[in-house]
């Protein structure tokens, strides 16, 4: 018999972070316990060092909410986040850095906006000098393409999942995600976020320096192909595993300007 259905599939990218991710697990699940509904943690290995995998297989055996998804190559943080929306089974997909910096209180907000629309982007709040690099960072991309938001290398939005039914997850996809979604129709909304610059890094590292000051540099190549293997915990403590294709993405041409903001294309910053 099928349980109740799964409201939120998070997805927690990593590589090497193993630690990060257990030691955050407990507050992580609290926090999604508290919101009420079905949910799935869904942690995607971008290909970690041996003891960090034999870590996650444990972490797996001790929590029945994880399922755990490993890539055979390290692909980036573009074809990990594809692995784990093609594998999700919530209504809703939410994409969480596995790290310190984010703060998981913010996952109600998060929740709640998307009850009026289709994407929620989050907006890292932080140092004032902060601020000012990333938006003179974002500075090409805006007056080259427009943005839809203020922070695209953002990793703290949720999706419903019907946005990605005919999606073509492309090289660079993630950070383009709100243009592509607005183009489609679908409704972008933007949510500040608390964020800690200062504490440790990304799981993933999403884009060099360079691509950030020019915004079609990570556009122009494609990831290479990728297997997966989904691990599994049965009943006895045994581990079993699935062979799991990836498709690759593939370049992305640079998207056009895009449309006037309607209130339909974003809310207002909270």
């Amino acid at each position: 018999m099928d349980g109740p259905m799964i409201q939120y599939s998070i997805l927690l990218p990593q590589r090497d972070a193993v630690e990060t991710v257990a030691c955050r697990l407990t507050e992580l699940c609290a926090v999604l316990a508290g919101m009420g509904e079905p949910f799935e943690l869904l942690c995607i290995d971008d290909h970690s060092g041996p003891p960090h995998r034999a870590w996650l297989k444990q972490l797996l055996l001790d929590n029945p909410c994880l399922r755990v998804l490993e890539l055979r190559e390290a692909t980036g943080l573009d074809a990990a986040l594809a692995a784990g929306i093609r594998h999700a089974r919530g209504a809703a997909v939410v994409a969480l850095e596995a790290s310190d910096r984010y703060d998981f209180q913010d996952l109600p907000r998060l929740a709640e906006r998307l009850a009026r629309a289709d994407l929620v982007w989050g907006c890292r709040r932080g140092h004032r000098l902060a601020r000012w690099w990333r938006t003179l960072s974002h500075l090409p991309r805006t007056i080259f393409s427009g943005s839809l938001v203020r922070d695209p290398e953002c990793v703290f939005w949720a999706a419903r999942r019907e946005l990605f039914t005919n999606f073509a997850f492309s090289t660079g996809w993630h950070r383009w995600l709100p243009e592509l979604a607005s183009e489609q129709g679908y409704r972008v909304a933007e949510l500040h976020v608390a964020h800690r610059w200062h504490a440790r890094g990304p799981a993933i590292e999403t884009d060099s320096a360079w691509s950030s000051l020019w915004p079609f540099a990570n556009l122009s190549t494609s990831a290479p192909t990728g297997d997966a293997v989904e691990l599994s915990a049965d009943e006895s403590g045994q581990h079993r595993f699935e062979i799991i294709r990836i498709d690759p993405p593939q370049p992305l041409s640079a998207p056009g300007p895009t449309q006037p903001e309607t209130p339909r294309d974003r809310h207002r910053l909270s």
